[in-house]
């Protein structure tokens, strides 16, 4: 289905060609990487916080706050109690910024150079050569 919108948009033709070419890999990997990081996270978070907090009364419902918590969204609608799940949040949160954004923006650079090529946008200016 999504290849067959591709067809109809030139924007979303764009992104299938990109993730076809040789970024599929990374962008599984990243969904692998949070992924395992949601897991991880939110069974911790039961364990330490499923007797006090009925939010994480299962690693089933805690993963709908790592889920939340490692993206960034935050709603707050299930929040630890206990010092230690709040030390555990915080180091949720954290690494999820840092495994987010550091293949993220590998990936929009490698984007803009796929873009560069297929010419749908200018290349870089080089700096002159200044001498004082």
């Amino acid at each position: 289905r999504l290849f067959s919108i591709a067809r109809h948009s030139t924007e979303a033709n764009i992104m299938v060609q990109f993730l076809i070419s040789k970024n599929l890999q990374d962008v599984l990997l990243l969904c692998k990487l949070v992924g395992i990081l949601v897991i991880l996270s939110s069974s911790i978070m039961h364990y330490i916080e499923g007797e006090h907090n009925q939010k994480f009364s299962s690693i089933l419902e805690s993963c709908w706050w790592g889920v939340i918590s490692i993206t960034g969204i935050g709603y707050g609608d299930a929040v630890p109690f206990t010092s230690l799940g709040k030390i555990m949040a915080a180091l949720t949160v954290l690494s999820g910024f840092f495994f987010i954004s550091m293949p993220i923006s590998i990936i929009l650079y490698e984007f803009t150079d796929f873009l560069r090529k297929m010419g749908y946008v200018a290349p870089k200016n080089k700096p002159k050569n200044r001498t004082l």
